[in-house]
Protein backbone atom coordinates (compact mmCIF):
# COMPACT_ATOMS: atom_id res chain seq x y z
CA UNK A 1 0.00 0.00 0.00
CA UNK A 2 2.93 2.54 0.81
CA UNK A 3 4.06 2.07 -2.83
CA UNK A 4 0.71 2.52 -4.39
CA UNK A 5 0.45 5.88 -2.09
CA UNK A 6 4.04 6.61 -3.37
CA UNK A 7 2.56 6.14 -6.64
CA UNK A 8 -0.32 8.51 -6.06
CA UNK A 9 -2.98 5.92 -6.95
CA UNK A 10 -4.08 5.73 -3.19
CA UNK A 11 -3.95 8.05 -0.74
CA UNK A 12 -3.88 7.36 3.05
CA UNK A 13 -7.13 8.20 5.61
CA UNK A 14 -6.49 9.04 9.26
CA UNK A 15 -7.83 6.31 11.41
CA UNK A 16 -10.08 5.26 7.78
CA UNK A 17 -7.81 3.04 5.85
CA UNK A 18 -6.59 4.51 2.26
CA UNK A 19 -8.89 5.65 -0.52
CA UNK A 20 -8.17 5.46 -4.40
CA UNK A 21 -7.25 8.75 -5.64
CA UNK A 22 -8.79 9.80 -9.42
CA UNK A 23 -5.59 10.35 -11.60
CA UNK A 24 -5.83 13.74 -13.24
CA UNK A 25 -5.15 14.77 -16.90
CA UNK A 26 -2.05 16.65 -15.17
CA UNK A 27 -0.63 13.27 -13.54
CA UNK A 28 -0.92 11.36 -16.83
CA UNK A 29 0.63 14.50 -18.57
CA UNK A 30 3.59 14.45 -16.02
CA UNK A 31 4.24 10.86 -16.18
CA UNK A 32 4.21 11.00 -20.48
CA UNK A 33 6.60 13.93 -20.21
CA UNK A 34 8.77 11.93 -18.60
CA UNK A 35 8.17 8.43 -20.57
CA UNK A 36 9.40 11.22 -23.81
CA UNK A 37 12.65 11.95 -22.15
CA UNK A 38 13.32 8.47 -21.61
CA UNK A 39 11.46 5.81 -23.05
CA UNK A 40 12.06 7.79 -26.97
CA UNK A 41 15.83 7.84 -26.89
CA UNK A 42 15.91 4.24 -25.54
CA UNK A 43 13.77 3.38 -28.69
CA UNK A 44 15.58 5.35 -31.08
CA UNK A 45 19.42 3.71 -30.34
CA UNK A 46 17.47 0.65 -31.24
CA UNK A 47 17.22 1.76 -34.82
CA UNK A 48 19.32 -0.76 -37.55
CA UNK A 49 19.88 -2.73 -34.13
CA UNK A 50 17.50 -5.23 -33.74
CA UNK A 51 19.43 -8.68 -33.90
CA UNK A 52 17.65 -10.85 -36.71
CA UNK A 53 16.89 -13.74 -34.12
CA UNK A 54 14.57 -12.17 -32.58
CA UNK A 55 12.58 -10.03 -34.88
CA UNK A 56 9.88 -12.67 -35.26
CA UNK A 57 9.02 -12.76 -31.76
CA UNK A 58 8.41 -9.19 -31.42
CA UNK A 59 6.50 -9.41 -34.40
CA UNK A 60 4.64 -12.11 -33.19
CA UNK A 61 4.28 -10.05 -30.24
CA UNK A 62 2.87 -6.84 -32.25
CA UNK A 63 0.40 -8.66 -33.91
CA UNK A 64 -0.72 -10.68 -30.82
CA UNK A 65 -1.34 -6.91 -29.21
CA UNK A 66 -3.17 -6.40 -32.73
CA UNK A 67 -5.55 -8.99 -32.40
CA UNK A 68 -6.31 -8.61 -29.02
CA UNK A 69 -7.19 -4.74 -29.59
CA UNK A 70 -9.47 -5.68 -32.90
CA UNK A 71 -10.89 -8.34 -30.45
CA UNK A 72 -11.91 -5.22 -28.25
CA UNK A 73 -10.14 -7.20 -25.47
CA UNK A 74 -8.05 -4.11 -23.72
CA UNK A 75 -6.49 -6.92 -21.01
CA UNK A 76 -4.76 -9.08 -23.43
CA UNK A 77 -3.62 -6.47 -25.52
CA UNK A 78 -2.02 -4.33 -22.04
CA UNK A 79 -0.50 -7.93 -21.98
CA UNK A 80 1.09 -8.30 -25.42
CA UNK A 81 1.76 -4.46 -25.45
CA UNK A 82 3.98 -4.51 -22.11
CA UNK A 83 5.57 -8.08 -23.20
CA UNK A 84 6.75 -6.28 -26.78
CA UNK A 85 7.77 -3.06 -25.15
CA UNK A 86 9.57 -4.92 -22.44
CA UNK A 87 11.63 -7.39 -24.74
CA UNK A 88 12.28 -4.54 -27.48
CA UNK A 89 13.78 -1.87 -24.45
CA UNK A 90 15.60 -5.33 -22.99
CA UNK A 91 17.56 -5.00 -26.29
CA UNK A 92 19.10 -1.68 -25.22
CA UNK A 93 21.59 -3.71 -22.17
CA UNK A 94 20.63 -1.23 -19.54
CA UNK A 95 19.02 -2.93 -17.10
CA UNK A 96 18.30 -0.14 -14.83
CA UNK A 97 16.81 2.34 -17.92
CA UNK A 98 14.63 -1.02 -18.82
CA UNK A 99 13.71 -1.08 -15.32
CA UNK A 100 13.04 2.81 -14.89
CA UNK A 101 10.78 2.74 -18.30
CA UNK A 102 8.62 -0.29 -17.41
CA UNK A 103 7.48 1.73 -14.03
CA UNK A 104 6.75 4.38 -15.80
CA UNK A 105 4.98 2.61 -18.38
CA UNK A 106 2.97 0.94 -15.36
CA UNK A 107 2.09 3.72 -13.66
CA UNK A 108 0.58 5.19 -17.23
CA UNK A 109 -1.35 2.29 -17.37
CA UNK A 110 -2.89 2.85 -13.95
CA UNK A 111 -3.79 5.86 -15.39
CA UNK A 112 -5.14 4.40 -17.69
CA UNK A 113 -7.32 1.74 -16.53
CA UNK A 114 -9.38 4.74 -14.56
CA UNK A 115 -10.22 6.38 -18.52
CA UNK A 116 -10.07 3.12 -20.67
CA UNK A 117 -9.17 3.74 -24.16
CA UNK A 118 -11.79 3.06 -26.95
CA UNK A 119 -11.27 0.13 -29.29
CA UNK A 120 -9.77 2.18 -32.23
CA UNK A 121 -7.54 3.73 -30.34
CA UNK A 122 -5.77 0.70 -28.92
CA UNK A 123 -5.69 -0.86 -32.86
CA UNK A 124 -4.26 2.12 -33.58
CA UNK A 125 -1.67 1.90 -31.13
CA UNK A 126 -1.06 -1.64 -31.77
CA UNK A 127 -0.27 -1.17 -35.16
CA UNK A 128 2.15 1.61 -34.59
CA UNK A 129 3.79 -1.68 -32.80
CA UNK A 130 4.82 -3.33 -36.46
CA UNK A 131 5.63 0.10 -38.26
CA UNK A 132 7.81 0.89 -35.44
CA UNK A 133 9.61 -2.70 -35.83
CA UNK A 134 9.86 -2.20 -39.14
CA UNK A 135 11.24 1.17 -38.53
CA UNK A 136 13.91 -0.51 -36.25
CA UNK A 137 14.86 -2.86 -38.33
CA UNK A 138 15.14 -0.70 -41.31
CA UNK A 139 17.67 1.48 -39.13
CA UNK A 140 15.38 5.02 -39.69
CA UNK A 141 16.20 6.51 -36.77
CA UNK A 142 14.21 9.73 -37.32
CA UNK A 143 11.30 7.51 -38.10
CA UNK A 144 11.17 5.66 -35.07
CA UNK A 145 11.56 8.80 -33.20
CA UNK A 146 8.42 10.21 -34.64
CA UNK A 147 6.56 6.85 -34.27
CA UNK A 148 7.47 6.51 -30.74
CA UNK A 149 6.30 10.01 -29.90
CA UNK A 150 2.86 9.17 -31.16
CA UNK A 151 2.73 6.18 -30.14
CA UNK A 152 2.86 7.76 -26.34
CA UNK A 153 0.70 10.09 -27.59
CA UNK A 154 -2.15 7.62 -27.15
CA UNK A 155 -1.21 7.27 -23.27
CA UNK A 156 -2.60 11.08 -23.54
CA UNK A 157 -5.10 10.98 -25.24
CA UNK A 158 -3.69 13.18 -27.79
CA UNK A 159 -4.30 11.43 -31.65
CA UNK A 160 -2.16 14.08 -33.69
Amino acid sequence: MIDLVRDGLFEAVRNRGFRVVRPSARDLAELTEIRELVEVPAVVRLAGAVPEAVRPRLRALAEEALAAARDGDPIGFLDADHRFHSELLELTGNRTLVRTILDLRGRSQMHGLARPAATETLVASAEEHLGLLDTLVAGDAERARELMTRHLDHVRGDHR
